[in-house]
């Protein structure tokens, strides 16, 4: 990545837009440069992009799909995230993740508002449907996707249309269907909103989730008021949420939205994950507190419940929902049959209930790996 910075930097290669200033690793384009000026050489180039350059990159993004890869923070590799002396934060965006960026800009800050407008979280191209001609008008959609792709992450694509045929559009989906499993990925339909909550203005009054209680009651030492005593009291509430994601990522479970900030919740969106097979979705069914650790301390010592001492008088658990856009025509041996799902579940509940001390044999084996880590 420093190279070819440093080769964008020098007018050796160009970003097929012309305007990009910042290397991107991904799926990205780029040109050889045959006819670079080389008085502009080695010469730092301006941080304003004027009017008519985003225009022309705005012109370019519509038309073409680019995704960057994330550089994914390498954790202790032996302590379980939620156990560390210290909880780990990701950087906000793509830019300080990679540490050849804010040196190449003087800086991470400079860095991260350069590619800010680079890499954002969401991007949009606007799609020719009618890729067979099949019809004899303009049929087109637009797309939106993730800026950013993540190996421990969902890769989300909407399509949204006013003038387009449904099969066309079926047809067209279908392909990418084909081509993604030939490609080693799994593209399956999904809801929108897959949990029908009661917040939820537009939620599904016909379906609803299956609440899925962790017992954490098996995990606390006599005496103790909370599972994360030794702890800081300001980062009990993100340890758990920490200690719940161990969990589902035990049993093949993914992020359904990549988040930049995945270790801090903001306050407006639950946790949401989905199965490898797409055919399954967990969320955290709380959004975080924002309270001052008298208030935590008050909170606690004003409950009785081990599974509600956190989270005032809400359980500690899961919200489960089935894939209910997983029909026949988008099954396949990767997405498994209802029999998987319904072992599946069983599995998971089973787990989280501590039946035959599957969670304490857990939470017992990453006390042992911090204590092996200690000094």
């Amino acid at each position: 990545i420093e190279i070819l910075q440093k080769m964008l930097d020098e007018q050796l290669i160009a970003h097929a837009s012309g305007e990009a200033r910042t290397f991107v690793y991904g799926f990205y384009f780029y040109r050889i440069v045959t006819d670079r000026d080389p008085e502009k050489v080695g010469m730092q180039q301006s941080t304003v992009w004027y009017t008519t350059e985003m225009d022309d990159l705005a012109t370019f993004q519509r038309s073409w799909f680019e995704v960057a890869f994330v550089a994914e923070e390498h954790l202790h590799a032996n302590i379980p995230a939620f156990l560390l002396p210290w909880l780990p934060s990701r950087p906000a965006s793509y830019a300080s993740r990679h540490s050849s960026f804010s040196r190449s800009f003087g800086g991470r800050s400079q860095a991260a508002a350069l590619l800010a407008a680079t890499v954002p979280e969401q991007k949009t191209v606007t799609l020719d449907v009618d890729v067979n001609n099949r019809s004899d008008r303009v049929e087109w959609c637009s797309c939106y996707y993730h800026g950013n792709f993540s190996l421990n992450a969902a890769f989300e694509i909407r399509l949204h249309w006013m003038a387009v045929t449904a099969a066309v559009l079926f047809e067209m989906v279908q392909g990418w269907h084909r081509k993604a499993t030939s490609c080693g990925f799994l593209l399956v339909p999904v809801l929108e909103g897959p949990f029908a909550l009661p917040s939820y203005l537009y939620g599904d009054p016909l379906r609803a989730q299956l609440f899925i209680p962790l017992n954490i009651s098996c995990l606390l030492k006599e005496g103790s008021e909370h599972l994360f005593d030794g702890f800081d009291p300001d980062t009990h509430w993100d340890r758990m949420q920490l200690f719940q994601e161990a969990i589902v990522y035990r049993f093949g479970f993914i992020h359904d939205k990549y988040s930049p900030s995945s270790f801090n919740f903001s306050s407006e969106n639950k946790p949401q994950y989905v199965h490898v097979t797409g055919a399954v979705f967990l969320q955290l069914p709380y959004s975080k507190r924002k309270f001052t650790s008298g208030q935590q301390r008050r909170r606690r010592n004003s409950t009785s419940s081990g599974n509600q001492s956190l989270f005032g008088e809400e359980k500690i658990g899961y919200n489960w929902a089935y894939n209910s856009m997983l029909t026949k025509t988008w099954r396949s041996s990767a997405t498994g049959d209802e029999r998987f799902t319904d072992r599946l579940l069983k599995d998971f509940t089973d787990f989280c209930a501590n039946k035959d001390n599957r969670l304490l044999d857990f939470w017992i084996s990453c006390l042992e790996k911090m204590h092996a880590s200690a000094p």
